[in-house]
C-alpha cells in the first residue's frame, strides 16, 4: 500500500512538472525555506508572475539526541524529509506586497532509531499522504528578491510501523494508521527567493 501510494505521489508530481513546463513561462523563482527553526527545504516556482506551479521540499531535517529517564539512557536518531506540488496564486494588495493562496499534494517520511541500554533497538517509519492549503504573502525587497511568509493548514493520513529488535533477537512490531489535520508546528514556513525571468 505505502509502495503504491509512493508510486502514485511521485507520478503525480512528474506529470504536473512536465506540464508547467508547457506553453509561455513568463517567471521562474527558485529559493530556500524555514520552518521550525530546525528545518530547512528548498522552493521552485514556474509559471505567470500571479499564477504559479509550486515544487517544494517541504522540510528536511536531521536530530540526534541522547536522554536520561529513569536511569535509562537512550540515543535516538531521526531523519525527516517532505516534498510537495502544487498551484499558487497572487493578488497584489500594495506596492511590494502580494497575498499568495493555493493547494498542494504533498508527502512527508520520517525514520527513526532508538537504542536503549539494555541492547533493545526500536525503528519507526511514518509516511504522511496529505493536502495542504496555502495562505501567506511575499514582500519584494528588490525587484528579483522576495520573502516570503506562509501558513500550510493540512489533511494528511499518518501510516506508522514500529519495529523492537531485543537482545535475543526477537522482534515485536506495531502498525497505527492516522487521520489528522489543522496546523503543526512546521506549518508556518519563511522562504526567501530569487525570481528570475525566462
Amino acid at each position: 500500500m505505502i509502495k503504491k501510494l509512493t508510486f502514485i505521489t511521485t507520478l503525480f508530481f512528474i506529470a504536473t512538472f512536465l506540464n508547467a513546463q508547457t506553453g509561455p513561462t513568463k517567471s521562474q523563482e527558485l529559493g530556500v525555506t524555514f520552518s521550525n527553526f530546525d528545518s530547512f527545504g528548498f522552493t521552485y516556482r514556474v509559471g505567470k508572475e500571479n499564477n504559479l506551479w509550486r515544487f517544494s521540499t517541504g522540510l528536511f531535517s536531521v536530530d540526534t539526541r541522547t536522554e536520561e529517564v529513569n536511569n535509562e539512557k537512550t540515543d535516538t536518531n531521526t531523519i525527516r524529509f517532505g516534498f510537495e506540488a502544487g498551484k499558487e496564486f497572487r493578488k497584489p494588495i500594495a506596492e511590494k506586497l502580494d497575498l499568495r493562496y493555493g493547494l498542494e499534494l504533498g508527502l512527508n517520511l520520517a525514520h527513526s532509531a532508538i537504542e536503549y541500554d539494555d541492547d533493545r533497538e526500536t525503528k519507526h517509519n511514518a509516511y504522511t499522504p496529505k493536502l495542504n492549503f496555502v495562505f501567506g504573502a511575499n514582500y519584494k525587497i528588490q525587484e528579483q528578491i522576495l520573502i516570503g511568509f506562509e501558513v500550510l493548514p493540512y489533511v494528511g493520513y499518518t501510516m506508522n510501523k514500529s519495529t523492537t529488535t531485543y537482545f535475543d533477537g526477537s522482534e515485536t512490531s506495531n502498525k497505527s494508521n492516522v487521520f489528522e489535520y489543522g496546523v503543526s508546528s512546521t506549518s508556518a514556513r519563511l522562504s526567501l527567493v530569487y525570481r528570475f525571468q525566462k
